[in-house]
């Protein structure tokens, strides 16, 4: 175990990962005396490691384990990481609804600008522009398509009359 660690307290989930096994085996050796260990002011276990603990939480014997007790503790924790996750996603989705209104407020004033600067009539009388050439164009499109298809259709009056004098 690192020296940085020797006596400290820590929670069950930081003694686990230092000591190389499962949360629950920790409430167990706490559990078995085999690890010493106190509750804070939330509840929570905290396990003091000392240089040995890791050779030490095997050698003693094992007491009666009260499992159910165990567990609710695991409960606990799991319930407390809950909450903290949910008051990072609500935090998280105040920002975001905090940026939305600002975004809202920067689009409205850019098109008051748009509009004070005299841009908004030019703009429209380009998207009108943009959508009689668009039309002209499609009617342009139709009347090729009626020339091709007579043009396709005297071609065909050709083929024919020259299929009949031979």
């Amino acid at each position: 175990m690192s020296k940085s660690f020797a006596g400290a307290y820590l929670s069950v989930p930081d003694a686990a990962e230092k000591m190389g096994v499962s949360t629950l085996r920790i409430r167990q050796f706490i559990a078995d005396g085999r690890l010493g260990a106190v509750k804070d002011n939330t509840g929570r276990w905290r396990v003091r490691l000392t240089p040995s603990a890791p050779e030490t939480a095997g050698t003693y014997e094992r007491q009666s384990i009260n499992i159910v007790d165990l567990l609710l503790d695991e409960i606990i924790d799991l319930r407390h990481e809950e909450a903290m996750r949910t008051a990072e996603i609500n935090r998280l989705k105040a920002l975001v609804m905090r940026q939305n209104v600002v975004l809202e407020k920067a689009i409205a004033r850019a098109q008051e600008q748009v509009a004070l600067a005299g841009l908004q009539p030019l703009a429209g009388s380009a998207i009108n522009l943009t959508q009689r050439a668009i039309r002209t164009a499609e009617d342009k499109q139709k009347r090729l398509e009626r020339v091709e298809a007579e043009l396709s259709k005297a071609m065909l009056r050709i083929d024919t009359r020259q299929s009949q004098r031979r």
